[in-house]
């Protein structure tokens, strides 16, 4: 007769089928013959002992000869540990444990990790990871079997990536400057980018041109400065219909360039007129080798942006 339910017994007591490491399953063989499949994930020491099986049907229940179930001692390996960096954009591979038996579980900052199209498991239980993203920064952990030594047990490694980027953009403050016999005297500043890429920043880039009142632009003059400065001092020499001048600011790392920050300050001013009072103020310079001697310059002690 057909058999309705088959169940297993370890050790005399039912086995909890709502325990996701254990798994039942028949098999017909033949017409009115089936087969009851005990499947055990990931065994454990308390998963040795004696297994037998129950069939039931209409009649009555029997109860199969019962099979002793040895589970050898499951050691745990030292753990690895790594370091990589990939660049945003490009394509990488984080490596699990060489020789592995089989690679059991992947994890990302302690969370397992939804593999897709983009994230993908290798045929060698390999990570490979598409388009990298800047989430993609953190903490990785490969968990894998192994056999040494004639022994099975468990490894974990763990690799820090790095998603390397060009920086973010540096805070240029606003010029501060003063303009004297046309020549702008020009003190730049500015703060660290508040993202460095990954990787150190290895210089500062500063460009600057004229912006006449037509809009017309002149070329860029450009000078580097060394990553641990953040203040730069130049005098530039004023172009006849120069309105004004702009400033740019980009951080360097071995990615590449940053954005830039821009500002801009006004320089149209007419040195042979003495301005308005109520508007500017004049510097007044006396010569030490004769008192009644005065050389006065227009003086701008703030600077505007675009």
């Amino acid at each position: 007769l057909p058999i309705s339910s088959i169940s297993f017994l370890h050790d005399s007591s039912s086995i909890d089928t709502g325990n996701p490491r254990y798994r039942v399953a028949t098999v017909d063989l033949k017409a009115g013959v089936r087969k009851g499949v005990l499947t055990i994930s990931k065994a454990e020491s308390d998963d040795a002992g004696t297994y037998s099986c129950l069939a039931n049907n209409k009649h009555g229940t029997a109860t199969s000869p019962g099979g002793k179930l040895s589970v050898e001692p499951h050691i745990k390996f030292p753990s690895y540990s790594a370091a990589i960096s990939i660049e945003r954009g490009a394509t990488g591979v984080v490596p699990c444990i060489l020789n592995a038996t089989s690679i059991e579980e992947w994890k990302i900052n302690g969370s397992a990790i939804q593999f897709s199209n983009r994230l993908r498991k290798t045929s060698n239980g390999d990570l490979r990871i598409e388009n990298v993203e800047l989430s993609d920064w953190g903490e990785y952990e490969c968990w894998a079997l192994l056999f040494e030594k004639g022994v099975y047990g468990e490894a974990k490694k763990i690799t820090r990536v790095t998603v390397l980027d060009k920086p973010s953009v540096p805070l240029l403050r606003l010029p501060q400057f003063s303009v004297e016999n046309s020549i702008a005297l020009v003190s730049l500043s500015w703060e660290a980018p508040r993202l460095d890429g990954g990787t150190s920043i290895l210089a500062y880039l500063i460009r600057w041109r004229f912006v006449s009142d037509g809009d017309k632009l002149s070329n860029w003059t450009q000078t580097t400065t060394d990553p641990y400065k953040n203040s730069y001092d130049v005098s530039i020499e004023i172009e006849a219909d120069a309105g004004s001048i702009q400033f740019k600011i980009e951080a360097v790392n071995e990615v590449g360039r940053s954005e830039s920050a821009v500002r801009s300050i006004p320089v149209n001013i007419s040195l042979t007129e003495s301005p308005p009072l109520e508007l500017t103020r004049q510097q007044i310079r006396r010569d030490p080798s004769d008192p009644s001697k005065e050389t006065r310059s227009l003086a701008i002690i703030i600077g505007s942006a675009l």
